[in-house]
């Protein structure tokens, strides 16, 4: 936090230095010397009794406030990578211990950026409204925006354009800051205001934070607050039921659940999500940067903080969004159940039962298999669909890689002793704004153009030794059959990472005569 504040005051130096010369001196019309703009700061609207009390204006009691509640808090063991949290905006002393166990999660980690996605309290427009300060100040300290992704993002899209109006009064995502500084240290920040919740406004956003944060070390935020004003039990009810909707990690079902809830005639209840707009774009965000598992971290109400409250709870909850990544033991798991379902349909025309008691092999996937004998390939298939639990897919994928190839004839029962089966799964897919997006080696690529498709896994590349435009030259002539310049000339390009592992990977492979 020293080096941003240390950058942000020779800043707000270089631009009083500025001011100070251009006083004395009064350039002439020809002068081009250009004269740094001041700094300009968003000052805390929130912190204190003059800002409605949410949180506390001293320095000292401010850090105190935010080391006790996660303190309090229990640290939470994800399955993967962290890509997005879900955290409540209301005054510490009602939520600050559920805001603590989202931001537990960062212990230990650090991120270049934090995109904070709030709703809108006070003002009502379209599309996202982007702040125009170039730092934000707590009483903790200031912490600069990242401009440059702000600029990346309202040159994007229209949807995205800078508002002070929509940030000054807003508590939503102000209410986060102190607790990313102490937990955090340095870091960006690019706070987004949002008011239209309709599912095509929502989209639009989410794909363009995507598209703009695709391989950046980037952390999201969702800032909400749960069902407002009923009593303790139907708070519970009803926070419980959107909870369940989250946990899906489908939008649809979001917004299917909002839909349900409010139709029920709950006394009271003004809202399931006061940032429905902000949890389904971050939802849909992180799914498009590869996130796969939501884990519902803690949940409480106004009502547990203050008996007195019940008659009119606030509900808060803090969640996390991670992209789950197979162990060994359940990589193991897959290889064994291809190779025992290749053996039972090769030689006997049957597909065994496969084991669904862990909850990472039933999530809807999309997977490839590929067979190779004697380290040549024999057959490989795929689907990029995640429409069927992951063991499932691999059962499908393995019997069609060894049976529906059309470069290769069947795979025979005595050849299993001699072939290696690795399993890729996959990413979810997202669109690609420019080929310069495009990762060599780490990205498998779509190209498509009207009716034509091509396609190569990540590792293509690397084993040819292509450059990113070789690669896409390749992929357009020989996979989609299109010209070989398409790629420069509009088609469509899509990415997708996967995770990797074959039988020799990990040491046991199985194979035997059939």
């Amino acid at each position: 936090m020293r080096r941003t504040i240390a950058a942000l005051a020779g800043i707000v130096a270089l631009g009083t230095a500025a001011a100070f010369v251009a006083s004395r001196e009064r350039p002439k019309a020809t002068d081009q010397r250009p004269v740094a703009r001041p700094l300009t700061v968003r000052e805390p609207a929130v912190a204190g009794p003059s800002g409605f009390g949410f949180y506390p204006a001293n320095r000292e009691t401010l850090e105190k406030a935010v080391r006790g509640h996660l303190g309090r808090a229990q640290a939470a063991d994800l399955p993967g990578r962290l890509v997005a949290l879900i955290a409540p905006h209301a005054g510490y002393e009602y939520c600050g211990d559920v805001m603590a166990h989202a931001y537990k999660c960062l212990k230990g980690q650090s991120f270049d950026t934090v995109v904070i996605v709030g709703p809108s309290h006070g003002e009502y427009f379209r599309g996202a409204a982007l702040t125009d300060a170039d730092a934000w100040r707590t009483p903790l300290g200031m912490v600069p925006i990242d401009t440059a992704l702000c600029t990346k993002l309202a040159r994007a899209s229209r949807a995205f354009s800078p508002s002070g109006r929509a940030h000054e009064r807003e508590h939503s995502l102000e209410v986060q800051v102190p607790f990313l500084q102490v937990v955090l240290g340095d870091f960006k920040l690019l706070p987004i205001v949002v008011w239209d919740r309709s599912a095509d406004a929502c989209a639009a956003i989410a794909e363009t934070l995507a598209c703009a944060l695709a391989g950046q070390n980037v952390l999201l935020i969702a800032s909400t607050d749960m069902s407002h004003y009923p009593v303790y039990d139907e708070a519970n009810a009803v926070d419980k039921a959107t909870l369940e909707a989250i946990k899906s990690f489908d939008v649809a079902k979001v917004f299917a659940a909002d839909r349900e809830l409010m139709g029920r005639g709950v006394a009271n209840l003004g809202c399931t999500l006061c940032g429905f707009a902000p949890v389904v774009i971050v939802m849909d965000a992180a799914r498009r940067l590869g996130a796969n598992t939501v884990t519902v971290l803690k949940y409480a109400n106004s009502g547990d903080a203050d008996p007195a409250m019940r008659s009119q709870c606030v509900g808060y909850c803090a969640v996390a969004i991670s992209e789950r990544k197979l162990t060994s033991a359940q990589q193991g798991e897959l290889l064994r159940v291809a190779r025992r379902t290749l053996e039972a349909a090769l030689a006997r025309g049957q597909r065994p039962a496969a084991d669904r008691q862990d909850p990472a092999l039933t999530e809807p996937r999309a997977v490839f298999v590929t067979l190779k004998k004697q380290g040549l390939l024999r057959g490989c298939i795929g689907c990029f669909e995640p429409d069927a639990p992951l063991i499932e897919q691999v059962q499908n994928m393995a019997i069609k890689a060894a049976t529906r190839d059309p470069r290769f004839p069947p795979v025979r029962a005595e050849e299993l002793k001699d072939i290696e089966i690795t399993i890729e799964v996959l990413s979810p897919i997202r669109p690609v704004a420019s080929p310069s997006e495009i990762r060599v080696g780490e990205h498998g690529v779509i190209v498509v153009q009207g009716l034509r498709r091509g396609v190569y896994l990540p590792k293509v590349a690397t084993e040819q030794g292509w450059t990113r435009e070789q690669m896409l030259t390749s992929l357009c002539r020989k996979k989609a059959g299109i010209s070989p310049n398409a790629w420069r000339d509009g088609a469509k390009l899509y990415v997708f990472t996967t995770q990797s592992f074959s039988e020799q990977d990990l040491g046991h492979s199985q194979r035997t005569a059939g």
